[in-house]
Order: C-alpha cells, then structure tokens, then sequence
C-alpha cells in the first residue's frame, strides 16, 4: 500500500513512474483513467488520450467538461483542448490545463492541480 502524503506539501506520485505501476493503482482504487478528451468530445480509447489522476480529480474534470458542454451548445466555443503536466518521471500528471475557445480566441481556462 502506497501513502500519497508528503507532509505539507500534499500528493506525491513520484514512485508512479511507469504505466505498469499506474494500472496497479487503478485495479486498487486509488487512480483512475481518465480522457484528456473526453467521449462525449469524440474522445478515443487511444493510449495518447488516457492519463491516470486519483478518482476526486476525474470528478473535477468531468465538471469541467459539462460546463465546457454547455458552452459549445450555446455557441460561445468551438474548440477543447485538455494537456498534462508532469513533474519529473511521475506517470500520473501534476497539473491537467482544459481551454476552450473560440476561433483563435481562449474563452475558458481552467487548470486543476493534482500534486
């Protein structure tokens, strides 16, 4: 069993370093897959499109997404990007930047912090 608290500073994934170990965590609870693009945005099941993020954080994402949802149905974007930061050889992204926009104007800006 691995404890992902670091003292003060929250989160450590540092020891999830290799897809293998991320798996492991997700057939015991503790990460999730998640879509960088998500389904519902044509979305793949595309190893380029999974990171794994602890289950609260796909949650966040997933709200993320609906409000994004709703901007396009009102017209007010046309684009979705969603990208990983990591920090050193982690598996699992520090930081997931989402940004919609339209044309070539960002309307909607987003990040939320794992580690």
């Amino acid at each position: 069993m691995m404890d992902y608290l670091n003292g003060a500073t929250g989160l450590d994934f540092t020891d999830i370093d290799s897809k293998e170990k991320a798996i492991k965590e997700v057939e015991e609870g503790k990460l999730s897959e998640l879509y960088l693009l998500p389904a519902r945005f044509n979305g793949t099941n595309d190893a380029r499109n999974i990171v794994f993020v602890p289950p609260v954080h796909r949650d966040l994402k997933e709200r993320c997404d609906e409000r994004i949802e709703h901007m396009i149905q009102d017209h007010l974007v046309n684009g979705y990007t969603c990208y990983p930061k990591y920090k050193g050889e982690s598996f699992v992204p520090s930081d997931l930047v989402i940004e919609a926009t339209k044309g070539d104007q960002k309307v909607y800006t987003e990040t939320i912090s794992i580690w």
